[in-house]
């Protein structure tokens, strides 16, 4: 079991190449270290002691207890339960076939680890689509200590210089240019996915605790602002979802081969971790579910006002001293669809903020020298070519028939 929690420690590790935004680690990091470390302490329980003890008087009590584990139970008596610290909510619950069944504590563990699977895989399926192209970039923009080549020593040569790396970005972004439309569109699709199966675990985990997990946050919050008499005579949120202490029927067969029913108490020590990892789950869930939001609505700003993208590019590459690195911005994304500025964005993200001033200069250098030109101008500039090339030929041609004219005079 030490090395599950070895494997979970090192989950909370960030990537040496980011490929994503905060927001994406909201999912792929905090809900699922939660769910997992969820699963995991369902797993380790037998460490803190069974997770179910039954008392029987009349049957082994061991047997007893497998079966209530398997089975599971939830009626008390009206006339026991007020001498019970923690049952399940009976308000309307007349009879023994009308309660709730409590065997879903069971699948806890394998929940959790399904919905782990399900917060992860819009982080597997965009590590897919990105193909490592910011890796393709290189690391050498991310070093602490990078010397110019006006200040490198002759004898300095594990130096990095900051113009060829620079040149070396410059160059294979160029070849890029234009062309990460549907690199961005990817990265939407799965940001996307994050936020739709946010829903689905909530509306998921909510079925799963017959409905009780919608307002569990809520009605905790409430129930631990009231005094300790209004809470003996107030339904326990806690209890209500994960009950501590259930009846449980257990059927045999007497010698005589009659049908016999032995009713026992029944402790659910599980229950004490449950029902505090599903608190934090619900409020760690109802956070991301706010910042969601605004995150989506910040989203669509970015898509529709150019403005934006700029100052968040220019945010971090901002320099009082240094005048020239705004108008280098801005034309630089002038020459840049909206999925360019989406990588530009990523890559600012891997190198260190003077390397990437220094990359933002020389790029629009280059731009403006050796522009490059979309597919549209390339076609027209072929068509230009080849209506030069034909008037060339034809020409060509008549002066040809001209020289034959006047050499057979």
């Amino acid at each position: 079991m030490a090395h599950l929690v070895g494997d979970l420690a090192k989950y909370f590790q960030l990537d040496e190449i980011n490929i994503d935004n905060w927001h994406f680690k909201l999912y792929y990091k905090g809900c699922v270290i939660l769910f997992f470390a969820g699963s995991m302490v369902g797993v380790l329980s037998q460490y803190f002691g069974d997770p179910i003890n039954c008392d029987f008087t009349t049957i082994d009590s061991d047997v007893a207890s497998d079966y209530c584990w398997i089975h599971g139970s939830s009626y008390i008596p009206p006339e026991y339960q007020p001498h019970m610290k923690c049952i399940v909510d009976l308000d309307g619950v007349v009879s023994e076939d009308d309660a709730p069944d409590t065997s879903y504590y069971q699948w806890v563990v394998f929940m959790q680890v399904f919905q782990a699977g399900m917060f992860l895989f819009p982080y597997k399926l965009w590590s897919h689509f990105e193909g490592g192209l910011l890796a393709s970039f290189g690391k050498d923009g991310k070093s602490a200590i990078m010397l110019t080549a006006e200040v490198r020593r002759a004898d300095d040569e594990d130096g990095i210089v900051m113009e060829i790396v620079a040149e070396k970005f410059v160059n294979f972004f160029k070849s890029i240019l234009h062309h990460n439309q549907w690199y961005f569109a990817k990265y939407l699709f799965c940001e996307f996915l994050n936020f739709l199966f946010l829903f689905l675990n909530f509306w998921a985990t909510d079925r799963f605790l017959h409905g009780k997990f919608r307002y569990y946050g809520i009605e905790a919050l409430q129930y631990s602002t009231l005094t300790r008499a209004e809470q003996r005579v107030s339904v326990s949120p806690y209890c209500a979802i994960f009950p501590t202490e259930v009846s449980c029927t257990v059927p045999n067969v007497g010698a005589a081969g009659g049908e016999q029913h032995h009713n026992g108490m029944c402790v659910l020590t599980q229950n004490i971790i449950n029902e505090k990892i599903y608190l934090a789950i619900w409020f760690y869930l109802a956070f991301v579910l706010v910042v969601s939001f605004c995150y989506m609505v910040f989203r669509i700003f970015t898509l529709f006002f150019d403005r934006l993208r700029f100052v968040m590019l220019y945010s971090k590459i901002r320099n009082d001293y240094d005048k020239d690195i705004r108008d280098a911005l801005e034309y630089v994304l002038s020459k840049c669809y909206l999925g360019d500025w989406f990588v530009l964005h990523q890559l600012s993200k891997n190198v260190n903020v003077y390397f990437f001033r220094c990359f933002v200069k020389e790029l629009r250098n280059e731009l403006k020298n050796r522009p490059k030109r979309s597919r549209a101008q390339r076609k027209e500039d072929g068509k230009e070519d080849s209506k030069s090339f034909n008037h060339s030929f034809k020409n060509g041609e008549k002066d040809s028939l001209m020289m034959e004219k006047y050499s057979g005079q």
